[in-house]
């Protein structure tokens, strides 16, 4: 059985987003989601949603939202 969560920041890497991962995630502050499909519907519920392989795209995002933590 999942668990909801509730952070300030969650990073979904390679999520697909069924109704598991979207009802746990609704308590959220900000959703960041990164997969390589662009018709994952974890990418539609995030706030921020990047399209790309994580290993090439997390560097970049850590870099730009480490500073504001």
């Amino acid at each position: 059985h999942g668990r909801s969560v509730a952070p300030r920041l969650l990073i979904a890497l390679g999520v697909p987003g069924d109704f598991e991962h979207l009802s746990g995630i609704v308590k959220a502050g900000v959703v960041v989601a990164i997969n390589e499909r662009e018709d994952a519907a974890m990418l539609t519920a995030a706030d921020v949603a990047l399209v790309g392989d994580w290993r090439d795209l997390l560097p970049s995002l850590h870099e730009r939202v480490a500073p504001h933590l």
